[in-house]
């Protein structure tokens, strides 16, 4: 089912202003959601080090 709303929002990765058709979109598009999940699986991945480190 198609939603007859717009949106304007601003992309949480790149920053651009966009159209959302819905109320829970984040980013732009696929690339940017795309870039934003690798970025979030680095910074954890990063996280889980430091801590392991911290433990040592």
């Amino acid at each position: 089912m198609s939603s007859n709303l717009f949106i304007p929002k601003t992309c949480k990765h790149c920053g651009n202003a966009f159209t959302a058709r819905t109320t829970v979109t984040k980013y732009c598009g696929d690339t940017c959601a795309k870039r934003a999940y690798k970025a979030r699986k680095r910074k954890e991945k990063i996280q889980a080090t430091l801590t392991e480190d911290m433990q040592q």
